[in-house]
Parts: structure tokens; C-alpha cells; sequence
């Protein structure tokens, strides 16, 4: 597949609020962005995201949250949180408080944009995680 030049950007952006995704191909990444800006996206019944893993809401919110459906991408980042609470990861807490919060700043709420930034730091920084309590930091700056 060779991949456009306007959606090499995207790939960047994607990995860069999730380095855990640097294991998959620029390809793979490529494919599942131009699907999500495409009409043919697949909507995920609520049978299939309740299967998801924490992790994997956060990608699909993610995917939705570039191609720019902010409507539909605050449900899966909700999941990815409440998912990371069952399976007890506080790092999923954190990254979807962060992403929450950059949500919130694409509507315009800096307000809960703040208080997520605030928790995603906390959780962050409860997990050893500094670099993304930097960026949490960085984040509640900009506000």
C-alpha cells in the first residue's frame, strides 16, 4: 500500500499520543486512519466495544478522534476509562484523562479540559510515568 502524503502526518500525530503504537506498521496505521475518514468506518456495535480491552477503545477513540468525529469518539475514550478501572490499569486512567482533555479543548470546555489534564497528570505521575505528566503539565499550560 503506498500511502498518501496527506495522511503521513496523521500517523506521526496518532503515534505520538500513543508510542505503544510504534510496534504497528506505517501500513497498518495508514489503513485504519483512512478508514476511519472514510464512509465506510465500521461502527462498533456496543456488543463488540464491550469486548474491547481498555487499550483497544483507546486506539479505536483515537483513530475516530484524528478523523475528526469527536461526537462518537467521547463514548469510546469513557469506555477505555472505565475498561482501565476493571482491569485495574492506572495507565489507561491517565491516557484517557489526557485524551479526554484534548476532546474537551477541540469543543471548547477548557474548563473540564483543565480537570481532566489535572487527573490524567495525577495518574500519570501514580504510575511512574513522567514524561506523560510533563505532557499533562504542558497541556494545563496551554489552557
Amino acid at each position: 500500500m503506498t500511502i498518501p502524503p496527506e495522511i503521513r502526518p496523521l500517523i506521526f500525530l496518532v503515534r505520538r499520543f500513543d508510542p505503544r503504537l510504534d510496534s504497528i506498521p506505517d501500513e497498518q496505521l495508514a489503513g485504519f486512519i483512512l478508514d476511519a475518514m472514510g464512509e465506510g468506518f465500521p461502527v462498533i456495535s456496543q456488543a463488540q466495544m464491550e469486548g474491547m480491552s481498555a487499550y483497544e477503545s483507546g486506539v479505536y477513540a483515537e483513530a475516530l478522534f484524528v478523523s475528526g468525529r469527536w461526537q462518537e469518539t467521547e463514548s469510546y475514550f469513557n469506555a477505555q476509562l472505565e475498561k482501565g478501572e476493571s482491569e485495574s490499569d492506572l495507565e489507561q486512567h491517565a491516557d484517557a484523562f489526557s485524551s479526554l482533555g484534548r476532546l474537551c479543548c477541540k469543543r471548547g470546555d477548557m474548563a473540564q479540559a483543565r480537570l481532566d489534564f489535572q487527573k490524567a497528570k495525577a495518574y500519570f505521575e501514580a504510575v511512574g510515568n513522567f514524561q506523560g505528566a510533563e505532557a499533562a503539565m504542558q497541556a494545563l499550560l496551554r489552557l
